[in-house]
């Protein structure tokens, strides 16, 4: 990301991370969308993430609905914007492939179904990374509300 144009945004109560996308992937109409769980999880879905968008010519967008206590206003939270900034810009350095850098989005809400519900275009494409197990998850709890709403969703597995 270096060379790139970082900026915070603010709109509608939330506040979005946005970089310049690579010049390759601004022809492309394919978004592939990682929402964040929690670091190894979120890894692995832009692991898969990278290798679909490397076949495929898609360009991937990392969202990040952050819940802000009701204590704290969305504007001053416990954590300073830029340290978290800087944490997700490093995850997604971290998982790019083959010079695919993913468009990082922190959103700052109450209620994270109503963010994801406004962000995501109709039908996207989204890769939530999760453990594996017998029980429902938050993931894939997450997941079903997803595909309610008519997206297609990828449950990517820590290995």
């Amino acid at each position: 990301m270096d060379g790139k144009t970082n900026h915070l945004m603010a709109a509608l109560g939330q506040r979005s991370i946005t970089h310049e996308i690579p010049e390759a992937d601004l022809g492309s109409e394919l978004e592939i969308n990682v929402i964040f769980t929690d670091t190894e999880s979120t890894l692995a879905a832009l692991r898969l993430a990278g290798d679909l968008a490397c076949n495929l010519g898609a360009r991937i967008h990392l969202l990040i609905p952050h819940l802000v206590p009701l204590y704290f206003p969305l504007t001053r939270r416990p954590v300073s914007i830029p340290f978290t900034q800087q944490r997700l810009l490093e995850l997604a350095r971290r998982g790019a492939q083959r010079g695919l850098e993913p468009a990082v989005h922190l959103y700052l809400c109450r209620d994270q179904q109503q963010v994801l519900s406004r962000v995501l275009k109709p039908e996207s494409l989204i890769i939530i990374g999760g453990m594996q197990r017998w029980w429902p998850t938050r993931e894939s709890k997450l997941a079903r509300m997803l595909r309610s709403e008519g997206h297609r969703v990828i449950v990517a597995h820590e290995e």
